[in-house]
């Protein structure tokens, strides 16, 4: 009885061993996969003519542009509040009587 769980369990670490190994050079396999991938992907996508100083104007200029809509924005909401505010300052002193 001893002698069968031995080999049993000789065999299930002999079997885990033998898993761990296949596993790491599958992980082998699939870092060259991903390396050539992304190596084809960059070919593709030549990134020449844009280069830091380039994508640091685009950036500012798209923060300008955003600054200003918000501005916008903004002042708009402002000038409808004041507008509300002004009407309800009038309705308050405005008679009872003479509102219609």
């Amino acid at each position: 009885m001893k002698a069968s769980a031995f080999l049993i369990g000789a065999a299930l670490v002999a079997s885990s061993v033998a898993a761990m190994a296949a596993d790491a050079s599958s992980e082998a396999a699939r870092d060259q996969r991903m390396d050539a991938a992304l190596q084809s992907y960059r070919a593709a996508h030549p990134t020449e003519g844009v280069g830091t100083f380039e994508k640091a104007e685009n950036s500012v200029k798209r923060g300008a542009y955003r600054t200003g809509q918000a501005i916008k924005r903004g002042a708009h909401k402002t000038g409808v509040a004041i507008k509300r505010t002004g009407e309800k300052i009038e309705d308050k002193l405005t008679p009872a009587d003479k509102k219609e």
